[in-house]
């Protein structure tokens, strides 16, 4: 009985794979596909990754489908993946910045109207001769009673209603002493604040100009005519109103006759 021996070679077929691959058609960012090598029926993620300012606009072939998404994943793969992803740079969000008059007599601006995220504008409200602010609701509802209201890091529109009342007054009282008053016009002192309203005062005693005058407003209180035979000065005559009535403006008026007198006996006393 004879023997034989045969070789015999055996050639295995390589596994089967596909290619995943995702490249940037347009923008700034960059896209990685985890793994980048699948079998039949794998699975694998495509990952874009926008530089800062920018965003996914599309992406193109295998992904398409992705839309906007940062991510794409492919499934039941049963051929090579290959895919685009375009960026574009992020949008810059603008908000309204408005502000409207709710009640009363005045106006309302805010500057710059239109801002970018995270910026700030301002609002002013301008009341009419007469009026105050009473008050702001809206996005400016803690400004209280100020005439200006500060919006600062805006993320979204803003609105801000204001409202006005009319302004308290208060009066300029001036006191006259040493007035000898006949109450003939030519011996009594007329007065006037500011250069107007004038009053007419014919002999000592305390009087209130005819005008009252708002919080903040100047007062200057001068003798527009003297009477005959004196003369009147005026002390504490110019001031702010702070809330309140003014008292402090003082006239005093002095005979011209004793001015004479002690001028002449002056004169005497020098040439003795």
């Amino acid at each position: 009985q004879t023997t034989k021996t045969y070789s015999v070679t055996v050639n295995r077929a390589a596994a089967q794979t596909f290619n995943v691959a995702a490249t940037v058609s347009a923008g700034n960012g960059s896209v990685t596909c985890d793994p980048i090598s699948v079998p039949p029926g794998g699975s694998s993620t495509c990952t874009a990754v926008p530089e800062a300012g920018w965003q996914v606009s599309a992406w193109g072939g295998a992904c398409t489908s992705a839309g906007t998404s940062t991510v794409c994943t492919l499934d039941n793969i049963q051929a090579d993946q290959s895919s685009t992803v375009s960026f574009e740079t992020v949008p810059v969000s603008t908000y309204n910045v408005t502000a409207t008059v709710a009640a009363g007599n005045g106006s309302v601006t805010c500057n710059p109207p239109s801002v970018t995220a995270g910026s700030s504008s301002t609002c002013t409200a301008v009341p009419d001769t007469g009026s105050q602010v009473s008050g702001w609701t809206g996005a400016c509802a803690g400004t209280g009673t100020s005439e200006t209201c500060m919006l600062d890091n805006i993320q979204a529109d803003q609105s801000s209603p204001v409202s006005f009342e009319i302004a308290p007054t208060y009066p300029v009282t001036v006191s006259v002493t040493g007035l000898v008053g006949s109450g003939l016009t030519e011996d009594s002192v007329e007065l006037q604040n500011n250069g107007g309203d004038p009053i007419l005062v014919t002999a000592d005693a305390t009087v209130n100009f005819p005008t009252e005058l708002p919080d903040g407003a100047m007062y200057d209180v001068t003798v527009a005519s003297q009477p005959d035979n004196q003369t009147c000065t005026v002390a504490n005559g110019t001031g702010t109103v702070s809330g309140g009535p003014v008292f402090g403006p003082a006239v005093t008026c002095v005979d011209n006759s004793n001015n004479i007198t002690w001028f002449a006996t002056s004169i005497t006393f020098l040439n003795g």
